[in-house]
C-alpha cells in the first residue's frame, strides 16, 4: 500500500503547451490555446467548460486519436499516439453493439486487444458482480436500463486495465435520479480501481463529487482559467453536496466557468 501511496505522487500525464486550429469557411480558428497540465498518477481530474468550448477535442488529443497543432502529451513517458490501445475511453453514447449480449459487450475491448474470448470472459466475469451485472449477462443491450448500459461500456472501458482512463461526459444522457446513483457507484468503483481518470462534464456537482481537481476551460480558444483541488474525502463527498465549503466552491466553479 506503501507503493501505491508513492506512485501516486507520480506524474503519469504531462499535457505540454497544447494548441489546435480548425479550418472554418477558409478561416482559421482556435480552438484550443496553450494548455498546460500535469496530472499524477492515481487521481481523478475533471474538466468543466461551457459548450463546445473543446472539450471533447482534448479529450481527443490526449487520447491520441487528434494530433495537436503544436504541443504534445506524454503518458507514461511515451507520446499519446503510441498509447493508442492502453487508454480507456468512454463516449456519452454507450456504444454497445446490438447484435452482442452484456458479457460479449463487456470482453469487446479485451478481444481488440488480442486476448480470446474464453480467456477474456475470465477475465470479466470476476467484475461483473462489481459492476451490477451478474444476472444481466445474457441481457441484450435493448432489455436493460440507460444506466445499465453504461456500466457495461465502462466495465468494457476498464476490463483490460488502461494506465489511463478517460470519461466524455458518462452520465450526460441519463435522468438526473440514475445520474446520480452512477455518480455514487462510479465514486466507489474509482476507490477500488485506483486508476488515473480524466473526465470531462458540463455539470459542476458531478466533477466536485467525482474529482481530487477540477479544471475550469473557457472558449475561443479552449483553456485552463482555473485549478480547484477538492478538498473532500471521498466519503464524504456524495453525502456532503449542501453543505456550506462545497457550495461555496460551486460558486466559485460557476463564476470561473461564465467570466
Amino acid at each position: 500500500m506503501a507503493g501505491d501511496f508513492f506512485l501516486k505522487g507520480i506524474t503519469i500525464i504531462s499535457i505540454e503547451n497544447i494548441k489546435k486550429t480548425f479550418m472554418v469557411k477558409n478561416n482559421q480558428i482556435e480552438v484550443i490555446g496553450n494548455i498546460n497540465i500535469q496530472i499524477k498518477k492515481g487521481k481523478f481530474i475533471s474538466f468543466v467548460g461551457p459548450s463546445g468550448c473543446g472539450k471533447t477535442t482534448l479529450l481527443n488529443i490526449i487520447a491520441g486519436l487528434e494530433s495537436p497543432d503544436s504541443g504534445r502529451v506524454i503518458i507514461s513517458s511515451k507520446p499519446s499516439k503510441e498509447m493508442i490501445g492502453k487508454i480507456g475511453y468512454m463516449h456519452q453514447k454507450d456504444g454497445l453493439l446490438p447484435w452482442r449480449n452484456v458479457i460479449d459487450n463487456s470482453v469487446l475491448g479485451l478481444e481488440i486487444n488480442g486476448i480470446k474470448r474464453t480467456q477474456a470472459y475470465e477475465i470479466v466475469r470476476p467484475l461483473m458482480k462489481q459492476f451490477g451485472l451478474s444476472e444481466f449477462e445474457e441481457a441484450m443491450p435493448w432489455e436493460i436500463s440507460g444506466g445499465m448500459r453504461q456500466r457495461v461500456a465502462l466495465l468494457r472501458t476498464v476490463a483490460y486495465e488502461p494506465e489511463v482512463i478517460l470519461l466524455d461526459e458518462p452520465f450526460g444522457a441519463l435522468d438526473a435520479l440514475t445520474r446520480e446513483d452512477l455518480q455514487f457507484w462510479l465514486l466507489q468503483l474509482y476507490q477500488k480501481l485506483n486508476q488515473t481518470v480524466i473526465m470531462i462534464t458540463h455539470d459542476i456537482e458531478e466533477a466536485l463529487i467525482l474529482s481530487d481537481k477540477v479544471c475550469v476551460l473557457n472558449d475561443s480558444p479552449c483553456s485552463i482559467v482555473k485549478n480547484i483541488d477538492v478538498p473532500f474525502e471521498k466519503s464524504e463527498k456524495h453525502r456532503n453536496t449542501s453543505n456550506v465549503e462545497f457550495a461555496k466552491l460551486k460558486s466559485e466553479l460557476s463564476y470561473a466557468i461564465r467570466e
